[in-house]
C-alpha cells in the first residue's frame, strides 16, 4: 500500500502542479518501430505503477494526439475532481473522456492510437465486454479482447507499455515488442493469440515490479487441495487466495 499511495499521490501531483518529473525510456526501439506509422497503433498496459500518468507524458519523437478513455469514479464528487484535474493537462494533443465501465478483475486496461498522429488511452472493459482465455503466471485467466479487436479491425499493431515508478517523481517507461494481430478466417483464434502475447509482456513487467501491480481482489478462485488418496479435502483446507507474491504462484 505504501507504493500504491505514492503512485496515487504523484498521479495528482502530475495533474495539478508544474513540478518536474524525471522519465527514462527503456527499449525505445519498440516505440520507434510503430511511432512513424501513418495509421497509428494500440497501446496496451496493466494497472502497474504510474500507468495512467504515462499516457500524458511527452512522446519520445514528437507530439502525438492522445485519446485517454477512463472509467468514471464511483463517487460523483470524486469524478468532478478528476475531471477538473484532467482539464489542466488537456490541450491540442490530449483529450480525456470518461465512460461508464466497471473495474476489470484482472487489472488490464488498454490504450490505443488508431490513426495517424493519434493515440488513444483507455481503461478497463465495460460489464459484459468480451474476453478470451489467456495464461498469467501459469494459471488461466480471462482477459479483455477489446484492444486486440480494435487493432485487428484498424489493421494496426499493439504496443505494450508499462510505467514503473522508480523514485520521487521518477518513472521508467518500458516498451515491449509490437504485437501484430493475425487476420485469418478464425477471428476468435486471432484475438486469443494476440491477447496471449500481451499476457506474456504483462507477466514480464509484473515480475519486474510485483509490488506495483495494483489488483485488490482475487484473480483466481480458491482451489480445493487433494489428499494423497486423491479425494478432495475442500471442507478442511483450501489453497489461499493470490496474495501478490508472483514468485509463489504456480508452485
Amino acid at each position: 500500500m505504501w507504493t500504491f499511495a505514492w503512485c496515487l499521490t504523484e498521479r495528482y501531483e502530475r495533474l495539478t502542479t508544474d513540478r518536474p518529473f524525471d522519465v527514462s525510456l527503456e527499449s525505445i526501439e519498440h516505440w520507434d518501430a510503430v511511432a512513424w506509422s501513418e495509421l497509428g497503433f494500440v497501446m496496451v498496459t496493466a494497472h502497474l505503477g504510474m500507468y495512467e500518468v504515462s499516457s500524458m507524458l511527452p512522446t519520445p519523437n514528437g507530439p502525438r494526439h492522445v485519446h485517454l478513455v477512463r472509467e468514471p469514479e464511483v463517487e460523483p464528487r470524486a469524478q468532478e475532481f478528476i475531471r477538473e484535474c484532467v482539464r489542466s493537462v488537456e490541450g491540442r494533443t490530449s483529450r480525456c473522456t470518461s465512460r461508464a465501465t466497471t473495474r476489470s478483475r484482472d487489472g488490464f486496461p488498454r490504450r490505443a492510437a488508431p490513426r495517424r498522429n493519434r493515440r488513444r488511452a483507455g481503461g478497463p472493459p465495460a460489464r459484459g465486454s468480451r474476453t478470451v482465455e489467456a495464461t498469467l503466471f501459469g494459471r488461466p485467466i480471462p482477459l479483455p479482447s477489446g484492444p486486440a479487436a480494435l487493432a485487428r479491425t484498424a489493421g494496426v499493431p499493439m504496443l505494450p507499455v508499462f510505467a514503473i515508478r522508480t523514485g520521487r517523481r521518477r518513472c521508467r517507461v518500458v516498451f515491449g515488442p509490437p504485437i501484430t494481430v493475425p487476420r485469418t478466417h478464425d477471428r476468435n483464434a486471432d484475438l486469443t493469440e494476440a491477447v496471449g502475447r500481451v499476457a506474456v509482456e504483462v507477466e514480464r513487467a509484473v515480475r519486474g515490479a510485483p509490488y506495483q501491480w495494483f489488483v485488490f481482489r482475487e484473480l483466481w478462485p480458491k482451489r480445493p487441495r487433494v489428499s494423497r488418496r486423491g479425494t478432495s479435502r475442500s471442507c478442511l483446507e483450501a489453497e489461499p487466495a493470490f496474495d501478490g507474491d508472483v514468485h509463489r504462484v504456480g508452485r
